[in-house]
């Protein structure tokens, strides 16, 4: 994205910002925040993701856009999400130290004005290894939202998810070149049960190329692409698309990324 596009959404949210209606609240801590990080010049920093585009099943219609943006202020990463008639829906703000994520601020953008709805923060151990990240609404206190667990080599192989009565886990095996060789849902206490099971599968240079499901994700039958993933010459990726193994393996979305 070019300074100019990123000046007319700045345009765009303080002429909505400056015009005070009944019954308008006022801004919180993190609105002004975001406010004033908007007033500040952005970068293109050559190979980092600037844009990506959603289309709505198997068609060309774009359901929503993603463009970002990269303020020259710290090390922090701004995202424009546009529905289909390009109006701004959303604003996520990204906080980094060191290159890992701190926080991670969302808003609804509704009547020409950014509202706060919702904060991540991610908690990192001795070696840097993401242990668990919280989450703060608008409508519910800061509370865990999951838990990473790793083995011996340092590999995730495990993400707790608190629920009321336990926890939902999301499960990770590997192969002895240390990539990821299929992915499942289970339940403490019941981890035998393997739900929406997924095998990994790579291309000679070990880019992940699809991930393959059983017919409404069960372990038997024949395995079909639940997800497929292209790349350009730099090896980054450039397109995936994802159908629906509940569904007849109909596509559901396709999504392509856009880098300076």
């Amino acid at each position: 994205m070019k300074n100019s596009s990123f000046f007319l959404v700045l345009v765009i949210i303080f002429l909505g910002c400056n015009i005070t209606e009944e019954g308008e609240s006022v801004p919180n801590d993190l609105e002004i925040e975001l406010q004033e990080l908007l007033k500040k010049p952005t970068s293109s920093p050559e190979g980092e993701l600037f844009k990506v585009l959603t289309y709505g099943g198997d068609s060309d219609m774009i359901f929503s856009t993603r463009e970002r943006i990269y303020p020259v202020v710290g090390d922090i990463i701004v995202d424009i999400i546009k529905e289909q008639n390009e109006d701004t829906t959303g604003i996520g703000v990204n906080y980094f130290e060191n290159g890992k994520i701190q926080f991670s601020h969302f808003f609804d953008f509704l009547n020409h004005q950014a509202i706060w709805q919702s904060t991540r923060e991610y908690m990192y151990d001795s070696k840097g290894l993401l242990k668990e990240l919280f989450i703060e609404t608008a409508s519910q206190p800061h509370r865990l939202l999951a838990n990473y667990r790793y083995d011996s080599l340092d590999r995730l192989v495990m993400i707790e998810y608190p629920i009321e009565n336990g926890a939902e886990l999301q499960v990770y095996t590997y192969d002895e070149s240390n990539r990821i060789t299929s992915e499942w849902k289970s339940v403490v206490g019941q981890e035998d049960y393997k739900i929406d099971f997924l095998v990994y599968e790579y291309s000679s240079s070990n880019l992940l190329t699809a991930k393959k499901s059983g017919e409404r994700g069960n372990l038997e039958g024949n395995f079909k692409d639940a997800f497929r993933y292209f790349y350009d010459q730099s090896k980054k990726l450039s397109s995936e698309e994802e159908f629906d193994p509940y569904f007849g393996f109909q596509q559901v979305r396709r999504t392509e990324y856009y880098y300076y």
